[in-house]
């Protein structure tokens, strides 16, 4: 192989390498320029307390916050 077949082998590689990184930017600028979707408001919660039972002169309180499936138990007594 002489230079100059060798330098026609290396301009051709650059010149695809160039191509291609040159679609992939166009792609990019296109589809990057597309608004995201507006994120929902979240769902105000509030916690959930019910009275599910009595223990000598306390109440069991079950607390449950918002969505969770997670439940929290508490002694309400008067003073």
């Amino acid at each position: 192989m002489t230079d100059k077949e060798a330098f026609n082998e290396f301009a051709k590689g650059v010149a695809l390498t160039i191509g291609s990184v040159g679609v992939l930017f166009l792609i990019v600028a296109i589809f990057g320029t597309v608004d995201p979707q507006p994120v929902a408001e979240p769902i105000p919660s509030k916690g959930i307390f019910k009275v599910i039972d009595h223990y000598k002169d306390c109440d069991v309180v079950q607390y449950q916050y918002g969505l969770l499936s997670e439940y929290k138990y508490f002694l309400d007594c008067p003073k």
